[in-house]
């Protein structure tokens, strides 16, 4: 009979779950042993003891779209203070030219046993400890035990994040803490609840993104193409990381044709390189509806468009 070897990059967040009799003091301890204790926070909380913020929204696209209105509260109502952010490879350009954040940080895995978030956690972490943030908020609209092993690891005092309220066996990563609301709400509103433990109001809702020149000159470059009169038309994005999420060529060209029916609207259909065989059969099945395929480079490009 072989005994099945366990993996070697099992993480350490999913051994404590597994492990039924392990008390919450034990969690913290082997935690404080793989990755050393936070410094004390100077209790209670006031702004006045925040000088640098560090923010953790390292998701998808649409969830630092979701993130900007947060950021741009902090930074009205505290103009003085560093903030800087922890973003993904594919999220990360967002930020650019918005003037809200000082410094981002980069959230890449690293290779062989460091694809592993947990290992590969010390040497991420090792420049962001050095700069002793005194506040980090874990953005996500709802509780990570990453997001929350993140924060305590990073040895930031104050430690803002989702706690479910029911709680959880990781929840003392957090000092500062936002219940999950009873019922569902968009991401916006999510985001916008880690304000109230911070004291700041909701005075914006702003989700603009801010385009370079080049941007503009893609979208323009794309539009000629089209040999439109007018620039009304259906931007229509193909594109999408889960495959249940993707539409089928069928769908987006009766999509395509009834809008042109109904509304006299032209479709520019949009997707990634790796999307090309997908728009190409899709244009073939509407070629009077879809005037174009576009391949934007980039978010922003697509945002221009």
């Amino acid at each position: 009979m072989s005994v099945k070897k366990p993996l070697v990059n099992e993480t350490i967040c999913g051994q404590f779950q597994r492990i039924p009799f392990m008390t919450r003091f034990l969690q913290q301890h082997l935690l404080h042993l793989a990755y050393g204790a936070p410094r004390k926070a100077a209790g209670p909380f006031s702004p006045e003891q925040i000088r640098k913020i560090l923010v953790i929204r390292r998701n998808g696209i649409g969830d630092m779209i979701c993130a900007l209105p947060l950021l741009r509260n902090i930074r009205a109502a505290w103009p003085c203070v560093q903030i800087d952010v922890v973003a993904g490879e594919k999220n990360a350009c967002l930020l650019d030219r918005l003037d809200l954040v000082h410094h981002t940080w980069i959230y890449r895995r690293g290779k062989g046993l460091f694809r592993n978030h947990y290992l590969n956690l010390p040497r991420f972490l090792e420049p962001i400890r050095e700069q002793n943030y005194d506040l980090i908020i874990a953005v996500k609209a709802g509780f990570s035990p990453l997001l929350a092993v993140i924060a305590y690891a990073s040895h930031i005092p104050w430690r803002l994040g989702y706690v479910p309220s029911r709680g959880h066996p990781m929840d003392f990563c957090f000092n500062m803490r936002v219940e999950l609301p009873p019922e569902r709400e968009h991401q916006l509103e999510s985001c916008l609840r880690f304000l109230e433990p911070l004291g700041i109001p909701k005075t914006s809702r702003d989700l603009t993104l801010r385009l370079a020149p080049q941007h503009d000159a893609y979208a323009d470059e794309v539009l000629a193409q089209t040999q439109l009169e007018s620039k009304t038309f259906v931007l229509f994005n193909a594109s999408s990381e889960r495959s249940e999420s993707r539409w089928t060529p069928e769908a987006i060209a009766q999509t395509a044709l009834g809008l042109e029916k109904l509304f006299d609207l032209p479709m520019i259909l949009c997707g990634l390189e790796s999307d090309r065989k997908l728009l190409r059969a899709t244009h073939q099945l509407a070629p009077s509806a879809i005037c174009a395929l576009a391949e934007p480079p980039g978010i922003l490009d697509f945002a221009a468009l």
